[in-house]
C-alpha cells in the first residue's frame, strides 16, 4: 500500500493495522509514479489529495518496478487521482513480465478511457479488459485487465 499524504498516513495505518500486523500487507509512505523523485503535492487529508505544481507540500515518489523488483506481483490497484499513466510507466518490467491482474481507475482524465488500456496493451498484449462503473455520477469507472 502506497500513502504519501501525511494527513492520511495515520487513518490509514490504524484502518490497516491488522494486516500490518498480519504481515500481509507492506504500508509505504511515499507516492507512486513513473520514477524515482520529489514532487509538489496538494495534501488535503481525503481522496482528493494529488500531485499538483501548485502544492505546498513535497512527497516522495517511487517507480513499482523499483521498489517491488524483488516481488511477485499478482494484482493492482490504482486509484491514484489523475497519476495513473505514470504509474503504468513505472510499472512496465511487472506489467510486461509478471501481468498482474491490474482494477485502474479511468474517470479521473478523458483521455485515459483510451491512454491506458493502449499503454497497459503496449507493455502487455495478452491483457484483456472490462469496465465497470460503480455510480450514477461522472466518478468510479474501472478498467479491469485480466
Amino acid at each position: 500500500c502506497f500513502e504519501p499524504d501525511r494527513k492520511s498516513i495515520p487513518v490509514c495505518r490504524k484502518n490497516l493495522s491488522s494486516l500490518i500486523k498480519a504481515g500481509k500487507l507492506t504500508f509505504i509512505e511515499k507516492g507512486a509514479w513513473s520514477r524515482n523523485e520529489r514532487l509538489k503535492f496538494n495534501a488535503c487529508g481525503t481522496g482528493g489529495s494529488s500531485i499538483s505544481d501548485q502544492g505546498d507540500d513535497e512527497i516522495e515518489v517511487v517507480a513499482l518496478d523499483e521498489v517491488l523488483s524483488e516481488k511477485r506481483i499478482t494484482y493492482i490497484k490504482m486509484d491514484v487521482e489523475g497519476a495513473e499513466a505514470e504509474v503504468i510507466k513505472g510499472a512496465k518490467k511487472i506489467i510486461s513480465e509478471q501481468k498482474p491482474k491490474m482494477a485502474v481507475c479511468i474517470y479521473h482524465k478523458f483521455e485515459d478511457v483510451l491512454q491506458l488500456p493502449a499503454l497497459l496493451l503496449e507493455y502487455n498484449p495478452d491483457y484483456k479488459f472490462y469496465v465497470r462503473h460503480y455510480t450514477a455520477a461522472n466518478v468510479e469507472t474501472v478498467l479491469y485487465a485480466i
